[in-house]
């Protein structure tokens, strides 16, 4: 390979290290005890306006980060972001977590949506793995079986996205965040609980991921309707595609199951193939955002799409041996060191050269240190291990 892994993974662990730096420095209040949300441009929005889906991955990010790197630092903002949490931001009268807080810290959106539960359950399980808190484990728990009671269709036999504070359903699309992401955080629960009927319903979702939304171009279907039948959105999203590619694997990983693994990996490997072929910009390097309906390219590349794209190219080197995956990953990384990554943050999206694009809303709550600090804890432990899996394997994660 072209590369020095050890080279590779000191970049990806000096960037994290600088990233959550920045987070601390610029979004913690001490003297509250909360961490600020952060718009597109990296600064506190001006509203004050505090976002469930950022704490929550804040959360995540310092835990696993403690949990890579042994920074008890990392452990104590870890703990801060906990307690926000849990003070803050979860619904004592009907249960789950509210969608947006006022800065006072009251309630400003109380709707139950099912992408930012899962979000809330992903922060909570990893916090609990890597401090050992009880509380966290049991909250953790506590939300996701809302999700499933309540977010749950028995009729579509799906997930459904949005419902009021008493989880009425709102109706709507059924996206491919809201399952996906409940293969994330389904199985960091499983990894932490062991739950064999957790274990069970991530099997489910797994599947239905793979029998319902990935095409036969190895595509991913961004919207279907309830009865799992297609939209008119015929996009294809090349970081929904890299998240799902590794998500899979990893679920398969964790519940430990040969049999299922096996099912699991053609799978992911065609979503990494279809980005390596369709995806990748071999003018000037990076992963575009996306193919759009017509087929027309949008060549604009988005901080988290290049941040996922690594991690999707490293978990297929992983599962095949195939050293372009892991050339592939070195190159997108190469594009974030010179064209995203920043000394302050990343930026947000960029032009298909690199130039950096204005934030088009910059009180867009969705900025955060979660997957740039995900690349380097799932990126590192395979570079250190750097040995092919066939697809038969189980990955130890």
């Amino acid at each position: 390979m072209s590369f020095d892994k050890t080279v590779f993974e000191k970049e990806l662990l000096g960037d994290t290290v600088s990233n959550l730096k920045y987070w601390e420095t610029v979004s913690l209040d001490p003297g509250k005890g909360i961490f600020l949300t952060l718009g597109c441009d990296n600064l506190p929005l001006a509203s004050g306006v505090r976002s469930t889906v950022l704490i929550s991955r804040i959360l995540w990010a310092y835990s696993t980060a403690y949990r890579l790197m042994g920074n008890p630092r990392y452990l104590e903002l870890a703990d801060i972001a906990f307690r926000d949490f849990r003070d803050h931001y979860v619904d004592r009268a009907s249960g789950g977590v509210f969608e947006k807080l006022n800065a006072d810290g009251t309630p400003l959106d109380t709707r139950k949506i099912t992408y930012t539960q899962s979000y809330a359950v992903y922060g909570l399980a990893e916090y609990a793995l890597a401090s050992g808190s009880v509380e966290a484990a049991n909250l953790a728990t506590e939300i996701s079986g809302y999700i499933d009671s309540r977010a749950y269709s028995e009729e579509y036999r799906c997930y459904l996205p949005a419902f009021d504070r008493q989880w009425n359903n709102l109706g709507g699309t059924v996206s491919i965040d809201v399952h996906m992401h409940l293969v994330e955080s389904y199985t960091t629960l499983y990894k932490l609980t062991r739950s064999a009927a957790l274990g069970e319903r991530l099997k489910y979702i797994v599947r239905l991921l793979i029998d319902h939304y990935l095409r036969p171009n190895g595509a991913l279907y961004q919207q279907l309707h309830t009865d799992m039948s297609e939209t008119d959105d015929l996009s294809d999203r090349f970081g929904d595609d890299a998240e799902c590619c590794w998500m899979i694997a990893e679920a398969a990983a964790a519940l430990e199951d040969s049999s299922f693994a096996s099912q699991v990996s053609p799978a992911s490997i065609r979503l990494a193939q279809h980005i390596l072929e369709d995806g990748i910009d071999r003018t000037y390097g990076g992963v575009y955002d996306r193919r759009n309906t017509d087929g027309s390219m949008n060549t604009e590349k988005m901080w988290w799409e290049e941040s996922e794209s690594v991690i999707a190219m490293m978990y297929a080197y992983r599962l095949t041996g195939n050293e372009q995956y892991a050339e592939a990953a070195w190159n997108i990384w190469k594009f974030i060191q010179s064209y995203i990554a920043t000394d302050r943050e990343w930026n947000w999206r960029v032009k298909a050269d690199g130039t950096p694009i204005p934030a088009a809303d910059p009180s867009d709550p969705l900025k955060c240190p979660y997957h740039n600090t995900r690349l380097t804890a799932l990126v590192v432990p395979i570079l250190r291990g750097m040995q092919a899996h066939t697809p038969n394997e189980v990955i130890e994660s």
